[in-house]
């Protein structure tokens, strides 16, 4: 005699995937909070290097435009790198840039 076993029921099946789903997302919460602290981190880089710069050099203003260009440049990199990332993540990391 062979048993055919029937479907779980519905709020079960309904269950697991609202697990799944709380996981990917916070997975992706997860990767969004770890992009934003390096992003951070780089940009306290520049501000450190933009401080050093001006005092360094005679000529300032040509130390913030060089750091504005090196700025523009990771922000562009990072948009390439958010191109393919979740799109909720990707948001939030462009909003905190």
């Amino acid at each position: 005699m062979s048993s055919v076993s029937a479907p779980p029921p519905l709020a079960i099946s309904t269950h697991v995937a609202m697990r799944g789903q709380r996981r990917a997302e916070s997975l992706a919460a997860d990767g969004a909070e770890r992009m934003m602290l390096a992003a951070g981190a780089s940009l306290q880089q520049i501000g450190r290097g933009l401080v050093e710069a001006v005092q360094a050099s005679p000529d300032a203003l040509q130390a913030i435009t060089d750091l504005h260009q090196a700025r523009q440049a990771y922000l562009g990199q990072a948009e390439m790198a958010l191109r393919g990332a979740d799109p909720r993540a990707a948001a939030l990391l462009r909003w905190s840039l």
